[in-house]
């Protein structure tokens, strides 16, 4: 999909202005959005990304230091199973986790049901 800056959406009234201007602005967006739908653009990008998350490599586990075995809780790092350690809990004991991009999924049917809600909403805010 293409990068779209912050400076794109200021023009567009989608960030800043008024509480009036949300609903525009919600609408805009929602416009935007739909057209990366109707392109298939999204469906691609989803399609390359998990593509990309498939081929990622497992990373050390921080909790043990990739040594399968951590501390008593609640230190961290690699234990000593003769000494208080134990198989460690967030890698099971492989000393190896799924990086951190693989917990967030992306979804086609998210974007359309966000796309659904800015149509009706009337204008929200970020804090």
């Amino acid at each position: 999909m293409p990068q779209t800056n912050v400076s794109d959406l200021s023009d567009l009234g989608l960030i800043g202005g008024t509480p009036a201007s949300g609903n525009f602005a919600s609408l805009a967006l929602a416009d935007i959005l739909q057209k990366e739908l109707d392109s298939g653009r999204t469906a691609s990008f989803a399609r390359a990304r998990q593509s990309a998350i498939e081929m990622m490599a497992d990373e050390p586990c921080d909790l043990c230091e990739g040594t399968g075995t951590r501390k008593p809780i609640p230190q961290r790092g690699a234990g000593d199973p003769r000494n208080g350690g134990f198989k460690c809990n967030a890698c099971d004991g492989r000393g190896f986790v799924r990086p951190d991009l693989t917990h967030y999924p992306f979804e086609v049917e998210n974007v359309q049901e966000f796309t659904t809600f800015l149509r009706g909403c009337g204008g929200f805010e970020i804090w």
